[in-house]
């Protein structure tokens, strides 16, 4: 009985170990050629947890080698005092993020 549970875990950690594998030789075959764009995000009104979500990008943005970006540009489309001081803040404290 032991022995099988074994045998199952074992051929679970198979397939999954070739799944990452193909998946790894799949990134790098598509992979382009390093050239990365920017992330326009046009934000209105009073946005709660902008702070939250800019982070976040941002961390996606430094730790994700497959993200397609490497400037956050914040477009102003009637942002409240808040939210702009907000965006403000976060443009000192990360270089990825600019007001535009």
């Amino acid at each position: 009985m032991l022995y099988n549970i074994a045998l199952v875990l074992l051929a679970v950690f198979a397939v999954i170990g070739v799944v990452e594998v193909i998946k790894s030789i799949h990134i790098t075959i598509l992979k382009d050629s390093g050239i990365k764009g920017k992330l326009v995000i046009p934000l209105k009104g009073d946005i709660e947890d902008v702070e939250y979500k800019l982070r976040s990008i941002c961390a996606n943005a430094r730790w994700n080698q497959d993200c397609t970006y490497s400037k956050i540009i914040i477009v102003d489309e009637g942002m409240s005092a808040h939210t702009k001081a907000i965006c403000a803040m976060l443009c000192d404290d990360f270089e990825e993020i600019k007001m535009g």
